[in-house]
């Protein structure tokens, strides 16, 4: 058994889009870095396994690469109330378990948006760097699919698609013994 934990260059990011207006396509993203989380990486004939459990706070996921005034007002609508509803439900609860090998498997996670736990399965790639390990995996879906309904404004004129892609790309560090 080994034990690691994340490292702050770990990121999770929620990506949406939203309807095409006077053709620009937009797909805002907002991530967060996991807080230092043990994970027990088990490896039995070939095979490893690691349970995997944190919570992110929706009210401190930061903006992707957009124009800063843009971003802002992309962030408050994906946490404000008919979205995420942040304020409401301010824990997002990440709980899986992997299961495959040194370099790619699965993570079936459970994933509580808004108080609803939602599962998803996301299929994961594992480099070997040194003692650490780069991880990541990516999940699409609807937005419905995770209870959340597709964001309007504007009369409709600024509509979310009934699409997300809930991404990670982390790094994990040994931890010493204890």
């Amino acid at each position: 058994m080994a034990a690691y934990q994340f490292t702050s260059d770990s990121l999770v990011t929620v990506s949406v889009a939203s309807k095409p207006i006077l053709g620009m396509k937009h797909e805002p993203v907002i991530g967060a870095a996991p807080p230092r989380t043990r994970i027990e990486l088990v490896e039995t004939d070939g095979r490893v396994s690691a349970d995997v459990s944190f919570e992110l706070d929706p009210r401190e996921l930061a903006p992707g690469s957009h124009g800063r005034a843009d971003s802002e007002k992309i962030r408050a609508n994906l946490v404000g109330k008919d979205v995420l509803d942040a304020d409401r439900f301010p824990t997002i609860i990440v709980k899986g378990r992997y299961e495959g090998t040194r370099t790619e498997g699965k993570l079936d996670a459970r994933i509580t948006l808004r108080g609803v736990p939602q599962h998803v399965t996301f299929p994961v790639t594992i480099r070997h760097e040194g003692e650490r390990l780069r991880v990541q995996g990516e999940w699409e879906g609807t937005l419905t699919s995770l209870g959340i309904k597709p964001f309007r404004a504007l009369l409709g004129a600024l509509t979310l698609k009934d699409w997300v892609r809930l991404t990670f790309r982390v790094e994990l560090e040994p931890l010493e013994p204890e």
